[in-house]
Formats: structure tokens, C-alpha cells, sequence
């Protein structure tokens, strides 16, 4: 598919929660009491930082996610109300449309414990998704696709769902002319999620985390990309990001060669919380202006370095390509 700039909607499906972000000044031992430097809430979900990061770099994106019917909730030890609120909120504040949120009656919202390391600049994830279940078809089908110029799936555990949805997505491009039909992205992140492998051949650009590129058995994202980039649809793209080593491309193209692009090292590290969600966000949005592929990864590597020297996701606001 060729990537055109369009003011239509960027659709990220996913996830969003409450995070309450911890800061040690290291990770404490374990039964120990230490006391914490920082701490605060803040909205979370792969595809939640997806949104807000593509927003701040300058394009019209809309949020779509399972969410608790808050008119059937009932405030208990378990939160919820106020949680749900606050994530709405945040993407208000983002710039973040949520006009298709499919509604459950669920008593719960999905919240994260993150611990940030001040000396190592790590951070240790525990998610509690609670009986908030996952997006269906029917969810899916309500959406006017010509609204939209790309979808971006955060991978989870409904492979199956994904790909009709995909599927419903390629029957709506096969009626339209290029520039009006809408392009794909799988995020591959959690080996837990391997199942989803089964995506590959059908997203225009697939981006691969190095715990589930390990978990398929590749040591390094140069092996990755080339023993996977063969599997892609014509023309499609495939990333893996390796963190500190940086991240490889490939294309499913004619004599294409797979190219390592360096991690840009930030100015220093504070947040690597949604490290890896700025990077998918500012792939699409490279991609959208029309960059090659190569300068793609290069700008997603900078803006993630930028993400990873602040607090939050504010410093990539006005880094978009214009």
C-alpha cells in the first residue's frame, strides 16, 4: 500500500487504563518498605499512549475500546467511577476522539502498578484487566471506515476477532481507489499473545517487540525482519525495536534489504513507561507523511528518545512532520 498523508482519522483499538506510577529511587527488594520519591496517576493502555502520542504529533485520532458502562457502576474497594472518568478526561485533554467506545456493564476499570527505577530508568508493570472483556465484531462493524485513513490494532489476546476485523477492513479497501482506502497496523508485543503471528500476512506494516521476536526464536531484529519479511503482504512493512540497540526494517518488496537504524540516546532517562507506544505512534505518523521507510524508524527512534528524557507524553508535542 502506498502511504499518503490524509486528513482523515488515525482509529487506534485497544486499550486504555488508569496507571498509578510509583518513583523509587531504585526497585525496592522484595518485603521490604521503602519510601517512594513520587507518585501519581496517569492514563494508560498501549493503544490509550498510542492515541495521545499521534495526537500530540499533529493528526485527527479517534480511540476505540471496550469501556465500563458508568451509569451501571457502583463505586466499591475494587474503584472504578472515578478511574473511568479520569481516563476519559486525559483524552479529552489529548485531543483524543472516543465516539465508538462499546460499553459493558462491568463494575471495574482496568488499572496498572508501575514502579519507576530513578536509577536504572526501568519500570516493573502490574495489570490488573479485571472482567472487562474485549472488543467484538459486531463492535467493529458499527464504524464508518471512510472515516478513517489508518487502524492501528494493539495486540492482545482476541487474534481471532483481529483478523475479521482486518478482514472487514480489506473488503472496504477492495471497493476504493488507493488513496481512499484505510491502512493497517498490528502491534506483536507480549509472547503470550504468539497466536497473533497469524497476522502478518495481513497488516501493511507489522511492528514486533523483542520479547515476542525471542519468543519466535530470533536472537537479534536484523534475523527478525528477515526470516519474517517474506510472510508480509506486497509491499508490506515490518519493525522490530530492540531497545537500547536499536530497531530493524524490511519491506516485502523486490531486493529489498533489511537495515538496523540506532537507538538515539536520550539526554537522559527518566520515563520509559510508553516508550514502545511513542515509537509504534510515530512510525504510523512518519509513514502518513511520506517518508521512506528508513527515515521513518530514524524519526520514531528520536521521538522516543525525547518520550523516554520526560515525564509523560507532553515533550513530543510540535515533533510531528509537517
Amino acid at each position: 500500500m502506498s502511504f499518503v498523508k490524509s486528513s482523515k482519522y488515525v482509529l487506534s483499538v485497544g486499550q486504555i487504563c488508569a496507571d498509578l506510577i510509583t518513583i523509587c529511587e531504585s526497585y525496592p527488594e522484595e518485603d521490604l518498605q521503602v519510601c517512594a520519591q513520587a507518585q501519581y496517576w496517569q492514563r494508560g493502555g498501549n493503544a490509550g499512549n498510542f492515541a495521545e502520542v499521534i495526537s500530540h504529533l499533529g493528526n485527527k485520532v479517534e480511540f476505540m475500546g471496550t469501556f465500563p458502562d458508568m451509569s451501571k457502576m457502583k463505586q466499591s474497594i475494587m474503584g472504578g467511577i472515578a478511574e473511568a472518568r479520569y481516563c476519559l478526561a486525559e483524552l479529552d485533554r489529548a485531543r483524543v476522539s472516543y465516539e465508538h467506545l462499546a460499553f459493558r456493564d462491568c463494575q471495574s476499570f482496568p488499572s496498572t502498578s508501575s514502579v519507576l527505577s530513578k536509577t536504572t530508568g526501568t519500570r516493573t508493570i502490574a495489570h490488573y484487566r479485571g472482567p472487562l472483556d474485549e472488543l467484538t465484531i459486531e463492535d467493529f462493524a458499527v464504524l464508518d471506515l471512510n472515516k478513517y485513513c489508518w487502524i492501528h490494532f494493539e495486540g492482545r489476546k482476541n487474534g481471532d476477532v483481529m483478523e475479521k476485523e482486518i478482514e472487514i477492513i480489506q473488503q472496504h479497501n477492495s471497493t476504493k481507489k488507493l488513496e481512499d482506502r484505510v491502512s493497517v497496523s498490528v502491534e506483536l508485543e507480549l509472547p503470550e499473545h504468539a497466536s497473533l503471528a497469524k497476522l502478518i500476512p495481513l497488516a501493511d506494516m507489522i511492528i514486533i517487540s523483542r520479547y515476542f521476536a525471542r519468543h519466535l526464536g530470533f536472537q537479534s531484529a536484523i534475523e527478525c525482519v528477515a526470516k519474517l519479511r517474506h510472510q508480509l503482504k506486497k509491499g508490506g512493512d515490518i519493525v522490530c525495536s530492540w531497545g537500547h540497540l536499536g530497531a530493524a526494517h524490511a519491506r516485502n518488496v523486490p531486493d529489498n534489504i533489511e537495515q538496523l537504524v540506532q537507538a538515539v540516546k536520550p539526554e537522559r532517562v527518566l520515563d520509559t513507561l510508553g516508550a514502545g507506544d511513542t515509537f509504534q505512534a510515530s512510525l504510523v505518523h512518519a509513514r502518513l507523511n511520506g517518508l521512506d521507510l528508513n527515515s521513518t524508524v530514524l524519526f520514531a527512534c528520536e521521538v522516543a528518545s525525547k518520550k523516554v528524557a520526560s515525564i509523560g507524553y507532553n515533550s513530543v508535542i510540535g515533533l510531528g512532520i509537517n
